[in-house]
């Protein structure tokens, strides 16, 4: 590939991936004013086309007990990590910020509100879990989001935020 080649790409990738967080901007001053607000962040760091946060006292739900027997080690229970907003993803502690699965599949949502935008994105996804749980189906699970994310966890990070 001649240097011209690769620099038009280089050039498309970052117009791309700018016209992504403009688009995504409304979903991402929610996160911004959830940073200031309700989450204290014990490490902020720019990687792989997001801002990831550690936060010091957090929302963030460790799970959910599906079984209902107090753990959450079960088939049916899950363990939740992080949560994103726009580009911003909040991570529950540093454990869970070092695992690649859970950064590519926030990495999944920072790219859907890339493409969706910051207001349709949220309506969207809450319109999915919704759709799921009047369905008979899990509305976390089976939300349309969150199978697209799982879908690629553990694979590389999608193309416009690879740097």
């Amino acid at each position: 590939m001649d240097t011209a080649t690769r620099l038009l790409g280089q050039l498309i990738k970052h117009l791309v991936r700018f016209l992504g967080y403009v688009w995504s901007l409304p979903h991402t001053l929610f996160g911004v004013l959830l940073l200031l607000t309700v989450y204290f962040p014990k490490r902020v760091r720019w990687s792989e086309g997001a801002l990831d946060v550690v936060v010091r006292w957090h929302l963030i739900p460790k799970g959910m007990d599906k079984t209902g027997d107090g753990d959450l080690d079960d088939p049916e229970d899950f363990v939740t990590g992080g949560q994103t907003h726009g580009i911003i993803i909040f991570y529950a502690d540093e454990y869970q910020a070092q695992r690649q699965r859970l950064r590519c599949h926030e990495r999944i949502h920072v790219l859907q509100c890339m493409i969706f935008g910051g207001l349709l994105y949220p309506l969207l996804y809450g319109l999915s879990s919704m759709a799921a749980a009047f369905s008979g189906d899990d509305y976390y699970r089976d939300n349309h989001f969150e199978v697209w994310a799982r879908a690629w966890e553990g694979g590389d990070v999608p193309w416009p935020l690879k740097d």
